[in-house]
This record gives C-alpha cells, sequence and structure tokens, in this order.
C-alpha cells in the first residue's frame, strides 16, 4: 500500500509498504559517501527489453559512474547525474555503488539525448520518507547471512559459505544469487583437516 508520495519537483519517490517479513533489503549510503567518478550500477526494468523478448522478473543491471551532481526547480532538490544507460521503465529502480548500498532513484533522463545522460535522486530522499512513517533501513537476517555467505565464499571458506547460504535459502528459497553462489560454494575445495602430528 502507498504510505506517501512526493511529485516530481519535489523528489519523484513513492513510498510503499509491502506486508512480508524477513525480506531481502539495501543498506542506504550517505551523502557524504557519495563523490562524482565513483562507480554505480543502475537496476531496474527496461520497457524495450520486454519489447523484443519474453517478459520476466529478471531486472537490467547498468554499470556508470556518477558524472556531477546537480539541482533543478530553482535549486531545490538535488540530483545526480549518472553515465549509466538507463532507459525508460527503470524509474524507481535503485542505483547502487560498488559495495552494494543504495545511493540513489533511478528518476529521469534528457528526452532525445543519444548519449547515457540520466539523473538519479539522492538517497536522502528515501531516508527522509523512511524516518517521515518511523521505518529505520536495517539489514535484516536473510541479508546478513547472504552478505556472510558471499564473503566466506570468496574467502575460499567452503564451510561457511555453505553453512550461510542454507540458511538465506531456508528463509528465502526464491533467493536466485543465494542459489547461485551455493552452488559455487559446494564446489569449493574441502578445508585442509590438520596434521595431528605423531606421538614420540
Amino acid at each position: 500500500r502507498v504510505l506517501s508520495v512526493k511529485g516530481f519537483d519535489n523528489g519523484d519517490v513513492a513510498l510503499l509498504k509491502v506486508e512480508r517479513d524477513d525480506l531481502p533489503a539495501l543498506e542506504l549510503a550517505t551523502d557524504s559517501e557519495i563523490e562524482v567518478r565513483d562507480p554505480v550500477v543502475s537496476i531496474g526494468f527496461p520497457l524495450s527489453v520486454d519489447l523484443v523478448t519474453d517478459a520476466d522478473f529478471q531486472p537490467s543491471y547498468k554499470d556508470g559512474t556518477v558524472s556531477s551532481g546537480k539541482t533543478i526547480s530553482d535549486g531545490l532538490p538535488e540530483v545526480y547525474e549518472v553515465n549509466a544507460d538507463v532507459s525508460g521503465g527503470m524509474s524507481g529502480g535503485p542505483t547502487v555503488d560498488d559495495e552494494g548500498r543504495v545511493v540513489g532513484l533511478n528518476s529521469f533522463g534528457v528526452a532525445g539525448e543519444p548519449q547515457a545522460f540520466n539523473f538519479i535522486r539522492p538517497v536522502e530522499i528515501i531516508e527522509e520518507m523512511l524516518n517521515d512513517e518511523g521505518v529505520t533501513n536495517e539489514i535484516g537476517s536473510v541479508q546478513q547471512s547472504f552478505e556472510a555467505g558471499l564473503d566466506a565464499y570468496f574467502a575460499g571458506d567452503k564451510e561457511s559459505a555453505v553453512s550461510n547460504l542454507d540458511d538465506v535459502l531456508a528463509q528465502s528459497p526464491s533467493h536466485e544469487l543465494a542459489q547461485e553462489f551455493r552452488a559455487k560454494a559446494a564446489q569449493l575445495p574441502d578445508a585442509p583437516v590438520p596434521d595431528a602430528g605423531s606421538n614420540v
């Protein structure tokens, strides 16, 4: 259900409540953590893709960087220019940094512009709306286990990776990335058995 809405000139954001528990969540970055030239990934569902492929629920991921900080509507609010290829249908999706934290919300582009020339709304607007509704941005148990599983996987720790990713799938069986990395983790080599030595 819709909790609140900000029109285009005030942020172009709607806050929705989904009546479910333990859903995956993303951490919000802070404005001070966003700088020009930072790498970002914009995520969403471009309409043009569904026009030429079978419709599904898989988002598109568009790499880019933060090009600049700008303002609109006589100085308020601020927006960030990004050079990620955001297209129609991706509005409302998150743009994340290289640590997976949300730095902004896909908002608008320049009509007729042939270059990747798009704008995201800063994460502060999301934080403000959450705070107005008494909601805190906290990472739930599913995301905590998922991040721990990924950390263990990339560290080569098979046992911990499998255990944490199994926890994710027990709570969220349809978590596709957890399924993917659980299968990869199972292929990691087992930890070597310590040599107990021999008696003298």
